[in-house]
């Protein structure tokens, strides 16, 4: 009888000590759910934008390709004949004119002063910088835009304004790291032919259960019992909702038990409504590429080609049938099975009386009526590495943000394919290349550019195939920079106030000793000048010249000019330092040559314009876009200008002068980089609209034999002449007041002559 008692009060109290830790695991699993619903982190992706699409005052561009693109982005076209002077356009409308009735003042001001003319409203945008929606008017004289305007109001007199802009594109989408494509829409906007064949075939009592089913489970259990593993599911839209939003799809008892009182605790907290909401919005449907489709408006435009609101009742049932299994259903691989679990899903539409037995025989007989599947499109990787490395940095959330970068698109694709032709070129051309690809060796590169007005990143490469290796080289990879670090000692000089680009500097070999070493400068080639003008010394990168000019300056001074152009490492002060033999990333070289583009106005660069958070507040502005914000510069502008004038004889007679026809397109300025060892190649330069910085060589540090010359310009040429023909408008360095152009004689005797500004 005792062992009894006993045998009852243990099992009481083991019963207790489970009921009351089932008690705390509960409370803690709603509290979970409830922390999840208010922060708003189900799956939360992040969104990408391009940076805005913009043509500006000056630049050669029919109104025929302006309304193309405005149609590809949806835009409507309004008809002028009926448009009339009291109306006005809606975000997303365009107006063509040639004439109107009774035109109105803004319509009057578009028609006399244009050949053609088009009035545009911009479409809604989270961009914070294009939030006003204003009216933008759009004036050409023969195929060249030659004035815009703006208003933000019927009633406001149209100012003129540089560039029209377009919002930017979305141009990817990640759950944590996996690429999507997702678009989300209110339960509302989806057809109810869409929800109920949804409904139909996964869960058509949904409206009645609290989130479990135990109908289907008990049915489950016995498919389950009779067959092997955890074959038969028999989950709810909600239960299916759970294992999407909090855990994963792995078939286990474990899995399945938590997935059971989440489901409970859900229809608790957030409406049916809500639930079947966020299900049609994230539910797998499909993969395009690398990216998952998401959500029926997503599947809707990669089936179909349009939006889900143009859906019939066929289509709808097609989206439903994939959703069971994706790859299974898959159209381009199965479409018997496709066509039999459509079948099926109309089926179940007409049992639960949604849908007559004439439209189920119609549709039925209709066939899938798949449009072409769309490639997927290009996630830019290593542009996007960086933003998300910047996004760290600056201590931003990575999940739920909407960030709005620098990203040109274009720009992209044109440096990626440049980047390309050379690598493989040099791999089939050079013997050294050849012998070290033989060897397993593979050549690589990066590409960095951006917007010298505001030091916006537009492109970034860190190697040729993410894919192979996620090491991103344009920021992570720390090389020599050899001669590209020798504009800066020039500044350095032109700062003194002692030296002009005609100064004569000594160009003789010579020996310089420090701390019991010697250090012996050496020319390319071993040739030297004896005597040349600073320019000559520069364009030509020589050596000795340069060495003797900063040890003469003081290296400390040329540090100091360094980090005043936005040099953050800290570098050894050491002669060497002269001719580039210390260590930094391509990103750190845009860096420089940015303040040089901008005449020392130090705009740090970034690839960030604009950050909101998940509830679309503001996180992150970009300061460089602030126009009432002054950049100090701490270099005289006209010692920057002349220096810049010394670095456009790089490509008239110096080391880029391969790439001389660059010259008769824009005006650009740059400087080719060697390390002495051969081991890095770079080339950094600029117009007055783009900064970009080049680099090729080895990861391993493997001498290539290739020169700045001969390995990155090859890169940087091409792809800065390309960039330029999309808006090829021939912008010039400025001159400041009291410089003048001079043309300079040849000197040495066998150089062309150099026009220098000078005072």
């Amino acid at each position: 009888m005792k062992t009894i008692k006993l045998l009852l009060w243990t099992s009481l109290g083991i019963a207790s000590l489970l009921l009351a830790w089932m008690c705390v695991w509960l409370f803690q699993l709603s509290d979970e759910v409830q922390s999840k619903l208010e922060s708003k982190t189900f799956l939360p992706p992040m969104h990408f934008y391009a940076a805005p699409k913009m043509w500006a005052v000056g630049q050669s561009l029919p109104i025929l390709d302006v309304v193309q693109v405005l149609r590809d982005r949806g835009y409507q076209a309004r008809d002028a004949e009926t448009f009339g002077a009291n109306q006005r356009l809606q975000p997303a409308e365009f107006l063509q004119l040639s004439q109107v009735s009774n035109p109105d003042q803004i319509q009057r001001l578009c028609l006399t002063a244009a050949s053609s003319c088009l009035l545009l409203r911009n479409k809604k945008t989270l961009d914070p910088g294009l939030k006003d929606l204003p009216l933008q008017i759009v004036v050409w004289r023969d195929e060249k835009i030659s004035q815009i305007f703006r208003t933000t109001s019927g009633d406001e007199k149209p100012s003129d304004f540089p560039v029209v802009e377009l919002e930017p594109l979305l141009v990817a989408q990640f759950l944590g790291q996996e690429p999507i494509q997702q678009f989300h829409l209110s339960l509302g906007e989806i057809p109810t032919l869409c929800l109920r064949s949804v409904l139909a075939i996964e869960d058509a009592r949904f409206l009645e259960h609290q989130g479990v089913s135990m109908t289907s489970l008990a049915r489950a259990f016995v498919k389950n019992l009779l067959g092997k593993g955890y074959s038969q599911g028999g989950s709810t839209i909600t239960q299916q909702l759970v294992k999407n939003y909090f855990l994963t799809p792995e078939k286990t008892l474990r899995r399945k038990w938590k997935e059971f009182f989440i489901a409970l605790i859900l229809e608790n907290k957030i409406s049916k409504d809500q639930i079947l909401e966020t299900y049609l919005n994230i539910i797998y449907l499909g993969q395009n590429g690398i990216f998952q489709v998401r959500g029926f408006p997503a599947a809707s435009e990669f089936y179909f080609g349009k939006p889900i609101q143009g859906l019939d009742l066929n289509s709808c049932a097609t989206l439903a049938a994939i959703l069971n299994s994706p790859g299974l259903y898959d159209p381009t691989k199965r479409p018997e099975l496709l066509w039999k679990r459509r079948n099926l899903v109309l089926e179940k539409l007409f049992d639960n009386n949604w849908i007559t037995a004439e439209e189920k025989a119609n549709a039925q007989a209709q066939a899938l009526a798949l449009a072409p599947r769309p490639q997927s499109i290009e996630t830019f990787p290593y542009y996007l590495d960086f933003v998300q490395k910047e996004l760290k940095e600056k201590g931003m959330p990575l999940e739920g943000v909407q960030v709005f970068t620098g990203l040109q698109p274009t720009h992209q694709t044109i440096a990626q394919e440049s980047l390309q032709k050379t690598l493989s070129g040099l791999e089939k051309e050079n013997k050294k290349i050849q012998t070290l690809l033989g060897q397993g060796k593979k050549l690589e590169a990066a590409w960095l550019s951006a917007q010298v007005s505001t030091g916006l990143i537009q492109a970034v490469i860190g190697g040729r195939n993410f894919k192979n290796t996620q090491f991103n080289r344009a920021r992570e990879a720390d090389r020599q920079v050899g001669s590209i670090v020798k504009p800066f000692i020039f500044l350095t000089a032109l700062n003194t106030g002692k030296y002009s680009p005609v100064s004569i500097l000594n160009d003789q070999p010579f020996t310089y000793q420090y701390q019991n070493q010697s250090w012996s400068p050496e020319n390319y080639y071993k040739e030297y000048y004896q005597e040349v003008p600073m320019y000559f010394a520069l364009k030509n990168s020589l050596n000795t010249a340069t060495a003797k000019l900063g040890l003469d300056l003081g290296l400390e001074n040329v540090v100091k000019t360094l980090q005043q152009a936005g040099l953050q490492k800290k570098i050894e002060i050491l002669p060497s330092l002269l001719l580039g033999a210390f260590e930094l990333k391509p990103f750190e070289v845009l860096q420089l040559y940015q303040s040089l583009a901008n005449r020392g106005s130090l705009r740090k660069a970034s690839a960030l314009r604009f950050v909101l958070g998940s509830q679309n507040q503001s996180l992150y502005s970009n300061p460089n876009l602030n126009e009432g914000l002054k950049f100090d510069s701490p270099w005289e502008e006209k010692k920057v200008a002349q220096l810049i004038s010394m670095m456009q004889q790089t490509f008239f007679s110096g080391t880029a002068k391969t790439f001389k026809n660059l010259t008769q397109q824009m005006e650009v300025a740059g400087k080719t980089g060697t390390t002495s060892d051969y081991k890095d190649s770079w080339f950094a330069g600029f117009n007055p609209q783009t900064v970009a910085v080049a680099w090729v060589g080895f990861d391993d540090n493997t001498p290539s034999g290739l020169t700045g010359a001969s390995g990155a310009l090859p890169i940087w040429g091409p792809t800065m002449q390309k960039i330029f023909e999309l808006d090829p408008q021939k912008l010039q360095f400025s001159a400041p007041e009291g410089l003048k152009k001079k043309s300079i004689e040849p000197t040495p005797p066998d150089q062309e002559p150099a026009e220098l500004l000078v005072e």
